[in-house]
């Protein structure tokens, strides 16, 4: 009797064992897999964030603000009209991510082999949808009501000739006031002669600042019915009722071509060429970012007004 049980505890015993064991190998693939999980998922995390941060430097925001554009870009992006305005800024963001994956895939912010990383490439593409939906965004803001270029030109004269010129100086180097780059386009007068080029709103919006600043001279800013500022530098005087407040609509004189600025005392005139600075910002949570007007400029000078006088606009 007493040998009966003992084999029968034994089988039970060992039948456990058993069941115990298959249950251990039964969960290892279980564990393998929530192991990979996590292996994936940081590795994930950790390109992404790679890549976010450009090699922990420079955010996409970087390659938002500066965007290169060919001439044939140009002419498609920028159409006035209501139906195609929309479609015009998928330009602008379809450039943005097609520059952000080469940047990307083929620059140096990660090892060359692992460009075929699955892993890194769905992280490229969900980074490229994020900038890509953001630039959208911010360029609706920047363009939506823009309707006419900042600078009129002389109605009187026929000859065609052009009375400003500009280019892409946005990121120059300057060193008034310590060193620093340059946050706009400067459009530089032909002649010279202050106070002769009316500047004109380039939308509807309101007069957010205006008055003396020690780098900007006499300047005023208009911030858009879009949330966007307008930055107006250097001006030589203002149009009568231009002030704090005010609201304008696109094609308004806001004043004239000028030379002030580069100094503490208001009035100050001739520290260089007489230009408009122009420059565009966003807001975002903690300051005004900055972003490159040469291309929307190129554009608007499509729809560029005359002048019979200072104070009449074609």
């Amino acid at each position: 009797m007493i040998n009966e049980l003992c084999v029968c505890t034994d089988k039970n015993v060992g039948k456990k064992r058993h069941n115990y064991r298959l249950h251990i190998i039964l969960k290892i693939p279980a564990i393998m897999i929530f192991l990979s999980f996590i292996i994936i998922l940081n590795n994930g995390i950790r390109y992404y964030y790679h890549i976010k941060t450009y090699d922990g430097k420079v955010e996409y925001s970087g390659e938002m603000r500066n965007i290169n554009m060919t001439d044939e870009e140009v002419e498609e992006l920028y159409v006035l009209s209501e139906k195609t305005v929309k479609t015009n800024k998928r330009v602008i963001a379809d450039i943005v991510y097609e520059n952000m994956f080469k940047a990307y895939t083929e620059g140096n912010i990660l090892k060359k082999q692992k460009q075929n990383n699955v892993l890194f490439r769905m992280c490229v593409d969900l980074f490229a949808k994020e900038a890509y939906e953001k630039c959208y965004e911010i360029y609706e803001s920047l363009m939506e009501g823009n309707k006419v270029f900042p600078v009129a030109t002389d109605g009187s004269d026929n000859s065609g000739k052009k009375v400003y010129g500009y280019e892409d100086s946005w990121g120059f180097d300057r060193s008034y006031g310590g060193d620093r780059k340059h946050e706009g386009t400067d459009i530089m007068s032909a002649s010279g002669i202050r106070g002769e080029l009316p500047l004109i709103s380039i939308c509807d919006g309101i007069v957010e600042k205006c008055g003396w600043l020690e780098l900007g001279g006499y300047r005023v800013g208009i911030r858009s019915d879009n949330g966007a500022y307008m930055y107006y530098a250097h001006l030589a005087q203002y149009a009568d009722g231009i002030k704090e407040g005010k609201v304008v609509k696109a094609g308004e004189v806001l004043g004239t071509m000028g030379d002030t600025g580069y100094s503490k005392v208001q009035g100050t005139s001739g520290n260089f060429e007489v230009h408009l600075h122009f420059g565009m910002y966003i807001n975002d949570d903690k300051s005004e970012i900055s972003y490159n007007p040469y291309n929307i400029l190129r554009a608007l000078e499509k729809c560029v007004k005359k002048y019979i006088s200072i104070d009449k606009i074609l």
